[in-house]
């Protein structure tokens, strides 16, 4: 009977500090779809990639958790960042991995012209990318961290935030093999606050303990 209150009680710390760390991400922004055909993937050779912004990216941007009813509108642009295809790690004709260098603006704003008030200012980098291919469709998933240097939300996020972006490549096929410039188009994404260093320690934390007590519970049977 100790033993299952002790296992149940340990089971009850980790779900909490797993609560604490999805708190850490249920505040920020829902990205919209994005400017048709505004991002262009060029191949540079060796099945790497240039991906760039002919012109600036925008779509809404709808408050989630603590930032519902803060909307705007976002807008990305800079450029280009190269991608350099990891291709120990590919699944031909499946999955395509790359490692990114160079920088994005984002912006998120009050107004769908850019001349209202910043919400959310700063710069993208780490732009880590993976393609997924099937069906005729080739979706690319990008994480990256933003370094926010301005915004009336700020205070929310500090100085870092996590952005998720859904880059379509429909009938594009596989990328390290593409001979041509490609047109994209932004599907969807969102915009989280950084999970708090200590919220991950202690979600870390709660399983080691779990492991250690299943251990012992499968020598005592």
């Amino acid at each position: 009977m100790r033993k299952l209150l002790v296992g149940l009680s340990v089971l009850t710390l980790a779900v909490g500090f797993s609560s604490l760390t999805a708190r850490a991400s249920t505040t920020g922004f829902v990205l919209g779809g994005g400017t048709s055909g505004g991002i262009t993937f060029t191949p540079t050779g060796g099945g790497n990639q240039s991906m760039s912004l002919p012109g600036t990216n925008t779509g809404i941007a709808t408050g989630k958790g603590s930032l519902v009813g803060t909307n705007g509108f976002y807008f990305l642009d800079g450029g280009p960042v190269a991608l350099k295809n990891i291709a120990a790690d590919n699944v031909p004709p499946f999955l395509a991995f790359f490692t990114a260098s160079g920088t994005l603006n984002f912006e998120i704003d009050s107004n769908s012209t850019d001349t209202g008030t910043d919400i959310l200012l700063g710069t993208l980098t780490l732009v880590n990318l993976t393609q997924f291919g099937g069906s005729g469709a080739t979706d690319i998933f990008a994480t990256v961290d933003m370094h926010i240097t301005a915004g009336t939300a700020q205070p929310t996020f500090g100085t870092l935030g996590i952005a998720r972006f859904i880059i379509d490549l429909t009938g594009t096929g596989y990328l390290p093999t593409a001979s041509g410039p490609t047109t994209a188009t932004f599907e969807s994404g969102s915009f989280d606050v950084a999970p708090e260093p200590t919220s991950m320690l202690l979600f870390g934390s709660g399983l080691l303990a779990i492991t250690i007590m299943l251990r012992r519970q499968l020598r005592v049977f």
